[in-house]
Protein backbone atom coordinates (compact mmCIF):
# COMPACT_ATOMS: atom_id res chain seq x y z
CA UNK A 1 0.00 0.00 0.00
CA UNK A 2 1.71 3.16 -1.15
CA UNK A 3 -0.83 5.76 -0.06
CA UNK A 4 -2.88 6.24 3.07
CA UNK A 5 -6.43 4.96 3.14
CA UNK A 6 -9.34 5.76 5.43
CA UNK A 7 -10.57 3.09 7.83
CA UNK A 8 -13.00 2.82 10.73
CA UNK A 9 -11.72 1.23 13.93
CA UNK A 10 -14.20 -0.59 16.18
CA UNK A 11 -12.37 -1.01 19.46
CA UNK A 12 -13.42 -2.73 22.66
CA UNK A 13 -12.21 -0.74 25.65
CA UNK A 14 -12.52 -1.08 29.44
CA UNK A 15 -15.31 -3.36 30.58
CA UNK A 16 -16.60 -4.13 27.10
CA UNK A 17 -17.44 -0.57 26.04
CA UNK A 18 -17.24 -0.20 22.24
CA UNK A 19 -15.82 2.89 20.57
CA UNK A 20 -15.82 3.50 16.81
CA UNK A 21 -13.66 6.13 15.13
CA UNK A 22 -12.09 7.03 11.80
CA UNK A 23 -8.34 6.69 11.20
CA UNK A 24 -5.80 6.40 8.38
CA UNK A 25 -3.43 3.57 7.58
CA UNK A 26 -0.35 3.79 5.38
CA UNK A 27 0.91 0.22 5.47
CA UNK A 28 0.20 -3.12 7.15
CA UNK A 29 2.02 -2.16 10.38
CA UNK A 30 -0.67 0.44 11.06
CA UNK A 31 -3.24 -2.35 11.33
CA UNK A 32 -1.25 -3.96 14.14
CA UNK A 33 -1.06 -0.66 16.04
CA UNK A 34 -4.68 0.40 15.59
CA UNK A 35 -6.10 -3.06 16.21
CA UNK A 36 -3.74 -3.85 19.09
CA UNK A 37 -3.08 -7.32 17.74
CA UNK A 38 0.04 -9.25 16.77
CA UNK A 39 -1.46 -11.05 13.77
CA UNK A 40 -4.65 -10.58 11.81
CA UNK A 41 -7.00 -12.19 9.33
CA UNK A 42 -9.13 -10.39 6.77
CA UNK A 43 -12.74 -11.40 6.24
CA UNK A 44 -15.03 -9.93 3.61
CA UNK A 45 -18.68 -9.11 3.92
CA UNK A 46 -21.25 -7.48 1.70
CA UNK A 47 -23.18 -5.02 3.84
CA UNK A 48 -26.01 -3.02 2.30
CA UNK A 49 -24.43 -3.46 -1.14
CA UNK A 50 -20.99 -2.31 0.03
CA UNK A 51 -17.91 -4.54 -0.32
CA UNK A 52 -16.31 -4.41 3.14
CA UNK A 53 -13.09 -5.97 4.48
CA UNK A 54 -12.69 -6.55 8.21
CA UNK A 55 -9.21 -6.87 9.71
CA UNK A 56 -9.65 -8.98 12.86
CA UNK A 57 -7.41 -10.32 15.60
CA UNK A 58 -6.32 -13.80 14.47
CA UNK A 59 -5.78 -14.80 18.11
CA UNK A 60 -8.82 -12.96 19.49
CA UNK A 61 -10.67 -16.09 20.55
CA UNK A 62 -7.66 -17.37 22.50
CA UNK A 63 -7.17 -14.27 24.68
CA UNK A 64 -8.74 -14.63 28.11
CA UNK A 65 -11.20 -11.84 28.85
CA UNK A 66 -11.58 -10.87 25.19
CA UNK A 67 -15.04 -10.10 23.81
CA UNK A 68 -16.81 -11.34 20.70
CA UNK A 69 -19.45 -9.72 18.51
CA UNK A 70 -21.62 -10.80 15.63
CA UNK A 71 -21.14 -8.94 12.35
CA UNK A 72 -24.05 -8.72 9.93
CA UNK A 73 -23.17 -10.74 6.84
CA UNK A 74 -20.64 -12.98 8.63
CA UNK A 75 -21.75 -16.32 10.12
CA UNK A 76 -19.48 -16.52 13.19
CA UNK A 77 -18.63 -14.13 16.02
CA UNK A 78 -15.44 -12.09 15.67
CA UNK A 79 -13.35 -11.51 18.77
CA UNK A 80 -11.38 -8.41 19.66
CA UNK A 81 -10.94 -5.13 17.83
CA UNK A 82 -11.99 -4.80 14.19
CA UNK A 83 -10.65 -2.47 11.49
CA UNK A 84 -13.09 -1.81 8.66
CA UNK A 85 -11.91 -0.95 5.13
CA UNK A 86 -13.38 -1.12 1.67
CA UNK A 87 -12.85 -4.15 -0.50
CA UNK A 88 -9.92 -4.50 -2.87
CA UNK A 89 -9.15 -3.18 -6.33
CA UNK A 90 -8.36 -5.36 -9.36
CA UNK A 91 -4.72 -5.63 -8.22
CA UNK A 92 -5.64 -6.75 -4.70
CA UNK A 93 -4.86 -3.44 -2.98
CA UNK A 94 -7.02 -2.55 0.01
CA UNK A 95 -9.41 0.35 -0.60
CA UNK A 96 -10.61 3.07 1.76
CA UNK A 97 -13.78 2.45 3.69
CA UNK A 98 -16.72 3.44 1.46
CA UNK A 99 -17.82 7.07 1.84
CA UNK A 100 -21.36 5.77 2.35
CA UNK A 101 -20.36 3.88 5.51
CA UNK A 102 -20.44 6.10 8.60
CA UNK A 103 -19.23 5.46 12.11
CA UNK A 104 -22.87 5.38 13.23
CA UNK A 105 -23.73 2.71 10.65
CA UNK A 106 -20.89 0.56 11.97
CA UNK A 107 -22.93 0.20 15.17
CA UNK A 108 -25.67 -1.45 13.07
CA UNK A 109 -23.26 -3.67 11.16
CA UNK A 110 -21.20 -4.83 14.16
CA UNK A 111 -23.32 -5.93 17.08
CA UNK A 112 -22.83 -5.40 20.77
CA UNK A 113 -20.77 -7.71 22.95
CA UNK A 114 -22.31 -11.18 22.78
CA UNK A 115 -19.50 -13.45 24.02
CA UNK A 116 -16.55 -13.37 26.38
CA UNK A 117 -13.54 -15.67 26.38
CA UNK A 118 -13.01 -17.20 29.83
Amino acid sequence: MSKKINVIVSKIVDGGLITNYKAEVGDYTDYYKLGEFSCFDVVRVDWNGMDISLFVDDEGMMKSGNFGRMVEGYPQPLFGNIIITGGTDEEGNTLSVPDDLTVVQVMDMIGNIAYQVK
